[in-house]
């Protein structure tokens, strides 16, 4: 149906890639449709990033209302400017854009004059992604949940084919998560202690992430520590919250490349996310551990019997997070009959 519009529509994930175009929005961008879609909004329409269009588009991911503006693009006729309303709807996973062409482009405190072009630039991208991991991190209340976020969040934004994530505990880094790694390959550093002179406990001792472009550079600042893979670059961050430390998350990719002082940045702060994340599903495990068990020492056991009744008891818990409760039930023997009881602990 959206083929068929007049508007121009197109839809960004939580990266900001294209990953549908109408016919309309190809026109207006001025490119074919199949040279916007799985391309990155700042590659395909530059024209519609950069002050002060990002904060736009940011609004747009941290608000559920729709972002109303006007954008300006380059190429106009009479060498002036085409002018396009913009919307912006959020989604759970996506954001839904509309372009409308505007003969007179109006903003609060008028008509905007015409002027330069507002170049496109790196911003958005370094902005968008710790913007977007952090929103998907809020759905996240396990250790599971959170790595399971990471790897499909993280590892698509920056080219990565494997990770693992470390948690401390006890002065010992055990392996919580693991994607991409020959198998078995991370066993031998299941465990470790703080002492151990390997780049997952170093960067944790210290809190400064490390960054190796080739195989051959880290082989040769750890000499004897077993590789993975012949080619291919790594990068291991200090995953520390509020001061604590938490554990190491290690981002492998299959060849080659270059750490930009952008990206490392962008990856130490996407470390802090991923630590306070990891924090709270600590506490969650084991708040929900101590829940499971008081639920427990509520059920009952086995339920009473009786020759002409049969009783069954099921838990489903009203809303998501613990998956556990307050409520409780049970089948007493009363007589020549069975009683059934539902009560709930507190609060109804």
């Amino acid at each position: 149906a959206a083929d068929q519009l007049p508007q121009g529509v197109f839809c960004l994930d939580r990266l900001g890639t294209v990953g549908y175009a109408n016919a309309a929005a190809a026109r207006f961008a001025g490119r074919a449709r199949e040279a916007l879609l799985g391309r990155t909004l700042w590659d395909a329409l530059p024209w519609l990033t950069g002050p002060p269009y990002d904060d736009q588009l940011r609004g747009a991911l941290l608000s559920p209302e729709p972002v109303h503006f006007h954008v300006r693009r380059p190429g106009g006729t009479d060498g002036g400017y085409d002018g396009f309303a913009v919307s912006v709807y959020p989604g759970d996973d996506l954001l839904t854009c509309t372009l409308v062409p505007a003969s007179r482009m109006e903003a609060p405190g008028g008509p905007r004059p015409p002027g330069p072009a507002v170049a496109a630039g790196p911003s958005m991208a370094a902005a968008y992604r710790p913007i977007a991991l952090a929103i998907a991190l809020t759905d996240a209340v396990t250790a599971q949940q959170v790595s399971a976020v990471v790897m499909q969040e993280l590892l698509p934004a920056f080219g990565g084919r494997r990770l693992a994530i470390y948690l401390l505990q006890e002065r010992h880094l055990h392996l919580a998560w693991e994607s991409g790694f020959p198998p078995g390959f991370l066993e031998p550093f299941d465990g470790v202690a703080l002492d151990a002179r390997i780049p997952a406990v170093e960067t944790l001792a210290t809190g400064r992430p490390l960054f190796f472009e080739s195989m051959r550079q880290l082989a040769e600042t750890y000499p004897g520590l077993p590789m993975d893979a012949e080619e291919g670059s790594r990068a291991f961050l200090p995953l520390i919250a509020s001061g604590r430390p938490v554990g190491s998350c290690v981002l492998g990719f299959d060849g080659p490349r270059g750490f930009s002082a952008e990206e490392r940045t962008v990856l130490t702060a996407l470390a802090g996310l991923i630590a306070h994340a990891m924090e709270r599903a600590r506490r969650y495990d084991s708040e929900a551990a101590l829940a499971r068990g008081l639920q427990q020492a509520l059920l009952p056991s086995r339920l009473s019997a009786h020759p002409r009744v049969e009783t069954a008891g099921r838990y489903l818990p009203g809303t998501e997070g613990l998956d556990v409760g307050g409520d409780w039930y049970d089948v007493v023997e009363s007589g020549d009959g069975l009683a059934l009881v539902i009560g709930d602990v507190q609060g109804h």
